[in-house]
């Protein structure tokens, strides 16, 4: 994947599919569970982080996931047996 978002608290809240099932909208929010409380208070800390997970909002995120949807959707055929697996969409 060549995004330039990296953003390891990102969850998944909610999945819907379509009828026929060939498309699905995955709803992701950012999730601050991964975060250390000190970390977010203390701003010397937040300074040394990674840039990208802090500076990032969910629409960046968004958008590099649906650009990264194809090998999202390769990826599951490992780990699922499916006759085919739906087209993803993103949505905060």
């Amino acid at each position: 994947m060549e995004g330039k978002v990296f953003n390891k608290n990102v969850a998944v809240s909610d999945v819907k599919l379509s009828k026929d099932l060939k498309k699905a909208d995955v709803y992701i929010v950012l999730s601050s569970l991964n975060i250390q409380v000190a970390d977010y208070l203390d701003p010397e800390k937040r300074r040394t982080g990674d840039p990208s997970e802090n500076n990032c909002d969910i629409n960046t995120v968004v958008n590099e996931m649906n650009q990264s949807a194809w090998s999202i959707r390769k990826s599951i055929l490992c780990y699922v047996d499916l006759r085919f697996i739906p087209e993803l969409v993103f949505q905060a």
